[in-house]
């Protein structure tokens, strides 16, 4: 008997649906990474990261506002922040506390993704998927359009059974990656295997990916689901562990892993447009303004690194003109004493 692998109706026909009922969200996050993996540092190599996420996406606006401070092995701190705006006209980004974009229209890019509970576990590089789980579940080309890794990849999409995970009912998908070997031989190792919780509004709670041997590389895992309206559930804890894949060396070793654990979560945002508006420009910052992924305008920093220096220098030179002024009047104090001195010996002197 041939197993039928086609997508059931009831994984498909609701997922456009399903989303919508995550449209209008508020979600706060802390987010934890750790390196584990010392045998792979490199110079620059991320130690840990501690920091937080909020979204809050209301009608068409958004906001994003990321912390992320970056810890590298070497004890060095960079900022990989973000904090975004969209206000139905233009979209407003301050990136990595560096610089400044006004992009006109709607700027859509992978963290608009990452605390959707259906595409949270697709941010792992290299897939960096930028589209919705029902585009995602679609395959073909529409996924080549809009999925980063699988732009040029060609993925099969398979239904693989009923399972239970974590006491919950799942629908298990496929996806395997068809790529030419060598010799023009058909490498299909590559692949995911997907729970989604059947009675969970479909949200994935475990993936696993593969990459040419029988260990996963990476396990994303959903801890725990929380009711936050009736019907409507939403992850609590997630993990991401990412496994050594290098050749030769033992795959259940654990070279990193990143948690999200969310804080707080809303389906009735209300707040004002100011919020995805008036996203504030750093004075010190330049600012690019971005019309049709194009360049059109740089704004030079209002106020500048250099002038910032120019205050230390300033600051240098008054202390630099204080202690001139010290060792004049100390100069000063040295001629007069002198004069004084030579004054009394005068008298003292025989006629």
């Amino acid at each position: 008997m041939v197993k039928n692998t086609t997508i059931p109706e009831t994984v498909t026909e609701g997922r456009e649906r399903l989303q919508e009922l995550y449209r209008n969200i508020e979600v706060m996050a802390d987010y934890k990474y750790k390196f584990n993996n010392y045998d792979l540092i490199i110079k620059g190599t991320i130690k840990n990261i501690e920091g937080s996420y909020r979204y809050v996406f209301q009608g068409d606006f958004f906001y994003i506002n990321i912390i992320r401070p970056e810890m590298t092995v070497g004890g060095e701190t960079s900022y990989a922040d973000s904090l975004q705006g969209y206000d139905g006209q233009e979209t407003r980004v301050v990136e990595q506390r560096a610089y400044c974009n006004l992009i006109k229209g709607r700027h859509e890019e992978l963290r608009l993704h990452i605390l959707n509970p259906h595409s949270m576990p697709f941010r792992h590089p290299p897939l960096h998927v930028t589209c919705s789980l029902s585009t995602f579940l679609e395959g073909g080309a529409r996924l080549r359009a809009q999925a980063g890794w699988f732009h040029d990849k060609n993925v099969k999409i398979t239904f693989d059974g009923k399972s239970t995970l974590k006491d919950m009912a799942c629908e298990k998908i496929r996806t395997v990656v068809s790529a030419v070997g060598y010799g023009g031989k058909i490498d299909e190792r590559v692949h995911q295997e997907i729970w989604l919780a059947a009675d969970r509004n479909y949200i994935p709670i475990r993936v696993e990916w593969y990459n040419l041997g029988d260990h996963p590389v990476v396990v994303y895992e959903v801890d725990r689901l929380n009711e936050i309206e009736p019907g409507i559930w939403f992850p609590s804890h997630t993990i991401m562990t990412t496994y050594n894949s290098t050749k030769g060396t033992d795959p259940s070793k654990v070279v990193n892993y990143d948690e999200f654990t969310i804080k707080k979560v809303s389906l009735n945002p209300n707040y004002g447009k100011s919020l995805f508006q008036d996203i504030p420009f750093p004075e010190e910052l330049p600012i690019y303004v971005v019309e049709n992924g194009k360049i059109v305008e740089s704004i030079k920093p209002r106020k500048t690194f250099l002038g910032a220096k120019s205050a230390a220098t300033t600051w240098l030179n008054w202390k630099y003109l204080l202690i001139g002024n010290v060792i004049v009047f100390v100069a000063w104090g040295l001629v007069i004493l002198k004069k004084r001195n030579g004054r009394q010996f005068q008298v003292q002197k025989p006629r």
